[in-house]
């Protein structure tokens, strides 16, 4: 999901000039950016620098069962030290000191990209370690006057319509099942006309206007 967004930051800079790139010109850049009338992502990692108040509040607790069962090392060193590699990996030689460069973490962005992206729905869990990257992005994205809303649904984990089908348990879970939900409603009224879907959830917002 991060990816996307910085995509899209990229996009608008470079059709604003302020970014060059050697494979896409700033006509181009443009003409692609419009063409994306709407984004949707489910727990996206909009900072790689894992700096958000959720990665430590939401690590695993094994003795409560509490936190991400994703990351569920119970050791918050161990797990800042997991969140570290693929920032490695997908900066390179340019980690750590790109960590905050929007075209890594779109988190970073300016107020003037970020009012420029299309309207978005983000679905995330109260449990999750990157909460703060939905959340925070999201008040981020309003703030400077994009259309941005964050659907938070109680006690999921990182990316949990992934897991919809309950886990093994066999029975599935119905907040994966709401977010899915959520995201094709969000998604389809650019082409079917019809209400946005209504979750007994908590929301971070609407469509500003």
């Amino acid at each position: 999901g991060g990816l996307v967004y910085a995509l899209l930051v990229k996009l608008t800079m470079i059709a604003q000039g302020h970014v060059q790139d050697a494979h896409i010109s700033a006509v181009a850049a443009s003409a692609l950016f419009a063409k994306v009338t709407k984004t949707a992502a489910m727990s996206p990692w909009t900072d790689i620098s894992c700096s958000g108040p959720s990665y430590a509040a939401n690590v695993w607790k094994s003795a409560s069962q509490k936190g991400d069962p994703i990351f569920s090392s119970g050791n918050f060193a161990e797990d800042t030290e997991l969140f570290k590699e693929d920032p490695r990996d997908y900066l390179g030689d340019a980690y750590p000191g790109q960590l905050h460069n929007p075209l890594a973490s779109p988190m970073f962005a300016s107020a003037d990209i970020l009012k420029l992206m299309p309207p978005t729905l983000i679905v995330a869990g109260t449990a999750e370690v990157m909460l703060s990257d939905s959340t925070v992005f999201t008040e981020k994205l309003r703030a400077a006057g994009a259309q941005a809303t964050c659907i938070v649904f109680e006690k999921m984990w990182h990316v949990f319509p992934m897991f919809s089908e309950g886990c093994g348990s066999g029975s599935p879970i119905k907040a994966a099942g709401d977010a899915y939900t959520a995201v094709t409603e969000f998604l389809k009224i650019e082409v079917v006309q019809g209400p946005a879907a209504k979750l007994d959830q908590p929301v971070i917002g609407g469509p500003t206007t």
